[in-house]
């Protein structure tokens, strides 16, 4: 549900919203398949509102959750793009 709501303020240009709720949703449920999915997606979203470090913490939770290996390492390339 919480998800949805993220992709509702995405949609509405509500980017640190919804990058809020992805995050809040992936970082409160336990074993949820599809938490590397949200945490990935939160990261892009505070990357591109300007909030490096949340973005950082984000691609690296994605990156170790094993539930879901496409977004895992989607994050992992995205943590090497970032690193300088």
């Amino acid at each position: 549900m919480l998800v949805g709501l993220a992709e509702d303020y995405r949609k509405d240009d509500q980017l640190l919203e919804a990058a809020e709720l992805y995050t809040f949703a992936a970082t409160n449920s336990i074993n949820w398949e599809d938490r590397a999915e949200s945490l990935y997606k939160g990261g892009l979203l505070l990357y591109k509102v300007g909030r490096r470090q949340e973005a950082v913490a984000a691609f690296t939770a994605a990156s170790q959750d094993g539930n879901n290996l496409f977004y895992a390492n989607l994050a992992k390339e995205r943590l090497h793009q970032l690193s300088p």
